[in-house]
């Protein structure tokens, strides 16, 4: 797989708009659309009309007269049944922001209410989230961010002779353990997400 598509990949989610009436009759009349960056909230809008979900779902002529749509499945990141097609469009602006659509994911599931996508809680999320392959990457991160917040970083560099007194004494895992008591940590398709949780 090639760099640009495995990107591509990355920022894009599936919804899957449903018929409410057909569903109520005892039929599935649905199809799969993908989103990415670059979708626009007029595509979402005809992608989550009754006209366009019976014209993609092919079998299911639209004979049921019905007009309310609704989200019967998702892919990457958690949507609701009635989200409407601004708070998609409004995931869809926040992919830019992210690495990829995981750090979109869990900021979703921790923090699912729609306001919360233009607040402060977002801007301080996307700001402080980093992703890593493994555990052992995920304490490494959090012993260096702490080893900040102490002091002990500068104290290594700027006083070589005092850091070679301390540096026997300090409790790397005590260190690791109140971190994450402050920060975020969630596994998502096989990577870890962490951010500032006091944000």
């Amino acid at each position: 797989m090639g760099v640009k598509e495995k990107e591509e990949v990355q920022k894009s989610f599936g919804i899957c708009p449903t018929c409410l009436a057909c569903y109520n009759m005892g039929y599935l009349t649905f199809y799969w659309y993908q989103v990415n960056e670059k979708t626009t909230l007029k595509e979402i809008e005809k992608a989550m009309s009754i006209e366009e979900i019976h014209k993609k779902a092919g079998s299911m002529p639209n004979l049921c007269d019905g007009e309310e749509v609704f989200i019967s499945d998702y892919e990457h990141i958690k949507v609701e049944e009635y989200d409407q097609p601004e708070l998609i469009f409004n995931l869809v602006k926040k992919l830019s922001d992210v690495e990829d659509v995981g750090a979109l994911a869990v900021f979703r599931n921790n923090y699912f209410y729609s306001a919360d996508l233009d607040s402060d809680t977002w801007e301080n999320f996307h700001c402080s989230v980093v992703s890593f392959d493994y555990m052992q990457e995920v304490e490494t991160h959090l012993l260096n961010v702490g080893m900040e917040i102490l002091g002990f970083n500068i104290i290594e560099v700027q006083s070589p002779e005092i850091w070679e007194r301390i540096e026997m004494y300090i409790d790397e895992e005590k260190i690791i353990s109140r971190m994450k008591d402050s920060y975020q940590v969630e596994e998502y398709m096989n990577k870890y997400y962490v951010w500032n949780g006091d944000n």
